[in-house]
């Protein structure tokens, strides 16, 4: 059995991605949570060669990082659930392409703002609030125009990676 390891197991949406992927494709992985700065998590990174969780260990001492990396390299893993990647190189690219802009475009403003909202930044004026706001506008409107016209995001069949993590970065907005 594969193991990933994760800083928690529940309410982390790179574990979330990792686990609705490995769910649909039936893939049952060892969750193992590692402590931040442990003794454990230093010997990981070590072996992995990354420094970032979560890290999935496909055998033993072979390592994948990143959730994107890893809900692709499971998808993969069934054939039943291959498509969640894209079954071509422009669906696989769309799928890459998409699932970036969600974590690292979108999820980050809507992270930033949430972050304000509930008081876990507190020095932020009404101008750096409004900018941050003007920037998440901007994202979604991109977004939507990706959508136009399409059932899923990534332009494919089914629903892929991409579509599971717009679902996780909605749950920010």
């Amino acid at each position: 059995m594969q193991k990933l390891f994760t800083t928690s197991e529940y309410g982390n949406h790179h574990v979330d991605l990792i686990q609705i992927v490995a769910s649909i494709a039936g893939v049952n992985l060892e969750v193992t949570v590692v402590a931040k700065t442990s003794a454990e998590e230093k010997d990981l990174f070590a072996k992995a060669a990354v420094t970032t969780l979560p890290i999935l260990e496909v055998e033993e001492n072979v390592f994948i990082a990143t959730a994107p990396a890893i809900a692709s390299f499971v998808a993969a893993s069934s054939e039943s659930s291959a498509y969640l990647a894209g079954t071509t190189a422009f669906e696989q690219s769309s799928v890459d392409q998409w699932v970036n802009f969600l974590r690292v475009e979108t999820g980050s403003l809507a992270g930033a703002l949430n972050a304000i909202h509930f008081g876990h930044i507190s020095d932020v004026d009404a101008n750096e609030h409004a900018f941050i706001v003007a920037l998440l506008k901007e994202n979604l409107k991109a977004l939507n125009n990706g959508l136009k016209g399409r059932e899923w995001i990534a332009g494919t069949d089914k629903p892929s990676i991409a579509d599971y993590q717009l679902a996780i970065v909605e749950l920010e907005l």
